[in-house]
């Protein structure tokens, strides 16, 4: 996918070098690439947008590169990664400028978040192992801080800018779809392995592209999809373009071999087309029956895909709930504070994190943390089915996505997508006067 943006195409440069050097020893040519392309995307940006803008922009196109370091180390070796590196330098100018200028906005999801990122220090203290639960909880905190952050950039940001960052979000999901099909095509075809490559059960191959979790990936790819869907419903973007995209973001999707981004886009999609079945059945019936082809070939050939990718295999939870037993009954004995943060304290008490996110907090964090998280998820979730319906789509999809997969607020995107949700203003970014953003695919 090349976007007319040479801005963008720079990152998709740099993300393609990442991949392909990764494993061998030119991890300089990487750094120095890295520094130059994003500088080159700095200068590009700088007569036309503020800081804070552009650095918004650069933390949502890093998320493909945010799973390995800034000369493409594995993140356990450095957590010195641009997306890293870009948020501490955005929350950094927000805070100094505005605090010089005695204008901090706080509004009421604010503030909830405020309060979620100081009761997230309690599990720290809970827990037994205080370097893994310190990790888990900056991972924690940043999509909350990103709220805040956002909250306060969107001021300086033009409507036009709004929209930018969205399809910034979409073209770094293409980015990483790019990426997955080369690894993909390289393994099957070449025997080369690139990026993070595991075969599993004898049966499974896992394509991670460079991110560290195939879920992860997996899910990260259909939020794309999420997004062109609400898109072309809304008649932002051409329908024949963003439907070729959702596909090929969906199929990159179960190369990966995870499955919960197919099964989160599925869920999300029959919601969104559930209240057309009906009304076309009544005052449409050609668009009923194409609508309807259109469900039964997603789904045949999604499980036709999946049992490619999984085998006789694709319908196994896992050993999931089982994991959610044991999380939940560590939370019936400790009710209020939890067991702690840190997956090292986890796996003393209690073996491998629960692969949801309800279970996983109520065991971790307890009653304290639970209460005002869960209550800003579900505000984010209303404000969005109310104002902003293209948002709506892609959040439900990771929540969704959340309840199978543990640390979900590790994943980047979910930071990346509050950023974008608390800086874009939904009431003018949709107001008829509003000039309208091309996308290309």
């Amino acid at each position: 996918m090349i976007s007319k943006d040479i801005d963008r195409n720079l990152i998709l440069l740099l993300t393609l070098i990442t991949l392909i050097l990764q494993k061998t020893s030119y991890k300089a040519v990487i750094l120095i690439a890295g520094i130059f392309l994003w500088a080159k995307f700095y200068l590009l940006n700088k007569d036309d947008s503020y800081l804070e803008f552009i650095l918004s922009r650069m933390l949502v196109l890093s998320v493909p590169l945010s799973f390995v370091s800034i000369s493409g180390r594995l993140y356990s070796q450095s957590i010195v990664s641009w997306f890293n590196l870009f948020f501490i330098f955005l929350t950094g100018l927000v805070i100094v400028k505005n605090l010089a200028n005695y204008s901090f906005f706080m509004n009421k999801l604010s503030f909830i978040s405020l309060k979620i990122i100081v009761l997230g220090i309690v599990p720290i203290f809970v827990s037994k192992t205080m370097n893994s639960a310190i990790k888990q909880y900056i991972n924690f905190a940043t999509p909350f801080v990103l709220i805040i952050v956002g909250n306060n950039v969107k001021y300086s940001c033009s409507m036009k800018e709004k929209k930018i960052l969205l399809y910034d979000y979409i073209f770094a999901t293409n980015i990483v779809g790019v990426g997955t099909l080369l690894q993909y095509i390289s393994k099957k075809v070449f025997n080369i392995v690139v990026g993070n490559y595991s075969y599993m059960g004898g049966y499974r191959h896992g394509f991670g592209f460079l991110f560290t979790d195939f879920s992860f990936l997996s899910l990260y790819l259909v939020t794309g999809a999420t997004l062109l869907l609400y898109l072309i419903d809304e008649g932002k973007i051409d329908r024949e373009k963003g439907v070729i995209n959702i596909v090929f973001l969906v199929i990159t999707s179960i190369m990966t071999s995870a499955r919960t981004g197919i099964f989160s886009f599925i869920v999300v999609f029959g919601l969104f087309v559930l209240p057309k079945f009906f009304y076309y059945l009544i005052y449409n019936f050609r668009r009923f029956i194409a609508l309807t082809l259109v469900v039964v070939l997603l789904l045949g050939s999604s499980l036709m895909l999946v049992g490619r990718v999984r085998g006789n295999r694709k319908f196994s939870d896992s050993g999931r709930g089982t994991l959610n037993e044991k999380a939940f009954k560590l939370f019936l004995e400790e009710p209020i504070f939890g067991v702690g943060f840190g997956s090292e304290n986890y796996s003393k008490i209690s073996g491998m994190l629960p692969h949801n996110l309800i279970f996983q907090y109520l065991a971790q964090g307890g009653l304290i943390l639970c209460i005002p998280l869960f209550i800003a998820l579900i505000m984010i979730l209303a404000m969005t089915k109310n104002n902003d319906r293209v948002l709506f789509g892609t959040i439900l999809c990771i929540l969704i996505g959340s309840l199978f997969i543990p640390n979900i607020f590790n994943s980047r995107y979910m930071g990346a997508i509050f950023l974008i949700f608390s800086i874009r203003d939904v009431v003018d970014i949709y107001s008829e006067n509003t000039k309208e953003i091309g996308y290309e695919s």
